[in-house]
């Protein structure tokens, strides 16, 4: 009497193995034997070879049968989609801005409920292969000794005759208002071309008082006094200034601060201000203020002790770029010019600075350059710092 054959039914795990021991050289008929299957099941699994493989990279549960499809799979197929489409422009693509493309897609097909997690786009990126890459900071040596004596010993006697909210920061910053983020999501198995960066830029002037509670307006510095985008416009939201270098000089600083005391003056209010110590922010001025009292920090020890370097310049740029790519993606599903021009880059930084950059950072940073325990914000709930890269 013949023997009742008994069918073996492979996990997924096992014809993963399978699959990479034949493609490493083993015969087929040798990979049946050694599974105990037939040479024809072999075959079979060679034809699901693509969604196997998927489903085994994205973590199916050891001992599982079944292939492992997305939940959502229209969602899916259609970020993968437009995942694809915007690298093939070498448009740089971060998780954030994926997730929110997900749910623009749950939308349309009437999911109100999909939350695209981060759980779903970890996922997601191994179901596709999908990882971080860098499309294409700097600190030097600072004494932790003489920051420390120079909190210790200095700040407190220039904090002593202002309450928290007449303490400001001045600082500028460069920004490649063109530049898209350096880093992007793309397939593992292709190199990495992000497109080249412009390296048009502009100079931000910002400044914030010690809880947060208030921002002066941006003062940007441009290159061209009279920009093309700029015709028929009648108001600006930031001071705009223009040099051949588009830099910070002795004049655009002693006009800026001349402003800023004359606004103090007409409401009585005295502050501190703390700048670096540059060239372009010339001691003399002291003595053409009446309300203002300009404090330099001492040379080579600004990235330890300046407020606005713990991570508002950061966060701002952080948020600008977020606004600028989502700008462009809208353009390029527009099929519109993505040339991001000046009054765009003034719109969006505006934006970022006043609504974005939030009073809590702002006071975190004072707190974390050495200003917080002469302040009496301190009793505040200590919040920590977080950025997050382009979203």
């Amino acid at each position: 009497m013949a023997t009742k054959r008994v069918l073996k039914s492979l996990s997924i795990e096992e014809k993963y193995k399978l699959l990479k021991e034949v493609e490493g050289g083993l015969k087929k008929k040798k990979a049946a034997e050694k599974f105990s299957i037939p040479a024809s099941t072999v075959s079979t699994i060679f034809k699901n070879k693509e969604s196997i493989i998927t489903s085994f990279e994205s973590g199916v549960r050891l001992g599982s049968k079944r292939i492992k499809t997305p939940v959502l799979q229209n969602i899916d197929k259609a970020t993968l989609d437009w995942f694809k489409a915007a690298r093939h422009q070498n448009m740089p693509i971060s998780g954030g801005i994926l997730k929110e493309k997900a749910k623009e897609f749950a939308k349309r097909f009437g999911d109100d409920h999909f939350m695209a997690s981060t759980g779903w786009l970890d996922k997601w990126k191994q179901r596709y292969a999908v990882g971080y890459k860098r499309a294409c900071g700097e600190s030097n040596d600072v004494s932790e000794v003489n920051c420390e004596k120079w909190k210790k010993d200095v700040l407190p006697n220039l904090l002593k005759k202002y309450c928290g909210r007449d303490v400001f920061n001045a600082n500028e910053s460069g920004l490649f208002f063109k530049c898209l983020p350096d880093e992007t999501l793309t397939f593992k198995n292709q190199k990495c071309y992000g497109g080249k960066n412009s390296k048009q830029q502009v100079t931000l002037m910002l400044a914030a008082n010690m809880d947060g509670s208030e921002k002066f307006k941006i003062l940007l510095i441009g290159k061209s006094a009279k920009p093309r985008c700029f015709r028929g416009i009648k108001w600006l939201p930031v001071h705009y200034k223009a040099n051949s270098k588009a830099w910070m000089t002795v004049q655009i600083f002693e006009e800026w601060v001349l402003n800023l005391d004359k606004r103090f003056q007409s409401t009585g209010r005295k502050i501190l201000l703390f700048i670096d110590n540059c060239p372009a922010h010339p001691k003399d001025v002291q003595s053409k203020l009446k309300t203002i009292e300009l404090a330099y920090f001492p040379p080579n020890m600004t990235s330890k002790l300046q407020p606005l370097d713990q991570g508002v310049i950061q966060n701002l740029k952080v948020s600008y770029r977020t606004k600028i790519v989502k700008e462009a993606l809208k353009r390029i599903e527009a099929n519109e010019k993505q040339d991001i021009t000046l009054m765009d880059c003034i719109n969006h930084v505006t934006k970022a600075w006043d609504i974005d950059v939030k009073n809590q950072t702002i006071a975190n940073c004072f707190k974390k350059a050495g200003f917080g325990q002469y302040s009496e914000w301190e009793e505040e709930e200590d919040i920590p710092l977080s950025f997050f890269k382009y979203y």
